[in-house]
């Protein structure tokens, strides 16, 4: 099965079940938001990027641990180490 490489520790850091009327939605928490958001950096521009970790860090109470394991999982926790400790 290729492409599903690590799929299985990803899937599993959810950490929100939203219920709207009528469904159940699994939601991924900001930290894992952030995490994906560096993995694809490439994708979608670093200016968002460092956007959202800026909005992040200004509006939310990110607990570092759980984004560096989040970054661990989706093999950005180096690219991203250097961003938060510039941000810190």
């Amino acid at each position: 099965m290729g492409g599903t490489r690590g799929l299985g520790s990803s899937w599993a850091l959810w950490k929100q079940a939203l219920t709207p009327p009528g469904a159940a939605v699994k939601v991924y928490n900001r930290e894992k938001t952030l995490a994906d958001c560096f993995k694809f950096r490439n994708r979608i521009g670093m200016d968002i990027v460092l956007a959202a970790l800026r909005f992040c860090r200004q509006r939310c109470r990110l607990d570092v641990a759980a984004l560096l394991g989040h970054a661990r999982a989706c093999r950005v926790e180096r690219v991203m180490w250097s961003y938060l400790q510039a941000s810190l």
